[in-house]
């Protein structure tokens, strides 16, 4: 099978000039959570507003809250079949994007509960437009979901490339208006991932010192208390660093193992808990002090004429500047009910999520997320 790029509408005219006159779709599956941010924000007016336009018939499935389950995508996936879409529109977040790829996938191959195991070899799927609504828009572009069941506390990541959209739907303007603290939280999510993957990888460093240089310039912008966030850098910058990232990174498996059991944690916030922690503690490895001395640089540290050891330890002090001055640190995740006394669960998950990609032992992992729900 021949792998398809997604390909990005930057406007509500960019998507009806590439399906004026169509004949792809007939029936679109609408797919979001109950949460009212998204109808808030406009999303939902503008997508049905635009297939309205285009004669495309539209049902709305929006019968799962912020905890999707095995039964909602299943049932989803019925609504689908029972409508005869062609075509699922995902608006939302990664968690909402990654479920309407799953029903994507379950309305062409209709499955019994349990429904992974069979799931992982469906070659075939509907098609997928995203609707990103946070400057996060790695699900948009990548061949992966990511689902989390709350009710049988299981994680599972199917990936194939049936489940690359093949249309992203970017919205700069409806984005801009989301809450500043947001805005900041998922900058600093593209911040830390991309320093993730050159950190652990050693690759695209010309692609990733750009996007982190972006990144890094906004929050300045904001620091500075500048009234006018460049959020149409900060999608360009998420849309570059899908393009090269592969696999879920350690930070990101964090953030999910805490959302499996605290649904209501803000996305970035567990990262934003971990990441001294984790940085640290590569800081003291010579197998990646050089790349982190290095990531250093993309920041513009002072930190010339060291060793790369005291380079990268100017890195982790830099962040911790940065994520004090932004009112990172101060955030307490135990608002959300997570609890120190936990910490096995939450190492369990992330070993769940990543495997043989976790680059940490077990116990330096369990050190880790005790240093930063306790410090």
């Amino acid at each position: 099978m021949v792998e398809t790029e997604t390909q990005t509408l930057w406007s509500t005219d960019a998507f009806k000039a590439l399906f004026k006159d169509q004949n792809r779709f007939s029936k679109a599956l609408i797919v979001l959570t109950k949460n009212m941010a998204v109808k808030r924000y406009q999303f939902l007016r503008i997508v049905l507003n635009l297939l309205n336009e285009l004669n495309i018939a539209t049902l709305i499935f929006d019968e799962f809250s912020s905890e999707i389950t095995t039964k909602d995508l299943l049932k989803g996936a019925e609504i689908a079949r029972d409508f005869e879409c062609d075509v699922i529109v995902g608006i939302g977040g990664a968690k909402t994007l990654d479920a309407a790829k799953l029903i994507a996938l379950l309305a062409q191959n209709p499955v019994s509960e349990p429904i992974f195991e069979s799931l992982s070899k469906k070659a075939t799927a509907l098609a997928i437009i995203a609707v990103p609504t946070t400057i996060q828009v790695k699900s948009a572009y990548r061949d992966l979901a990511l689902f989390i069941d709350p009710i049988e506390e299981r994680i599972t990541t199917i990936k194939q490339a049936t489940l690359r959209p093949q249309y992203s739907l970017i919205l700069p303007e409806v984005i801009e208006s989301l809450p500043r603290d947001l805005i900041i939280l998922h900058a600093l999510e593209i911040l830390y991932t991309s320093s993730e993957i050159y950190l652990l990888e050693g690759r695209d460093e010309a692609a990733i010192q750009t996007i982190i240089e972006r990144v890094h310039e906004v929050l300045k912008s904001i620091l500075n208390s500048t009234d006018v966030i460049d959020v149409r850098g900060l999608l360009e910058a998420s849309q570059a660093l899908a393009q090269i990232q592969k696999e879920i990174t350690p930070l990101e498996a964090f953030e999910q193992a805490f959302l499996l059991l605290h649904s209501t944690i803000p996305y970035g916030a567990a990262q934003s808990i971990c990441a001294l922690s984790y940085y640290r503690k590569f800081a003291l490895s010579s197998t990646y002090t050089e790349r982190m001395a290095k990531l250093g640089m993309f920041l513009h540290v002072d930190a010339k004429g060291y060793d790369y050891p005291e380079q990268a330890q100017a890195f982790v002090n830099y962040l911790s500047e940065l994520l004090t001055s932004l009112q990172m640190r101060s955030l307490d995740l135990t608002n959300y009910g997570v609890d120190s006394a936990a910490i096995s669960d939450y190492v369990h998950y992330t070993q769940t999520i990543l495997g043989e990609n976790l680059p940490l032992s077990e116990e330096e992992l369990y050190d880790l997320l005790e240093e930063s729900l306790t410090s």
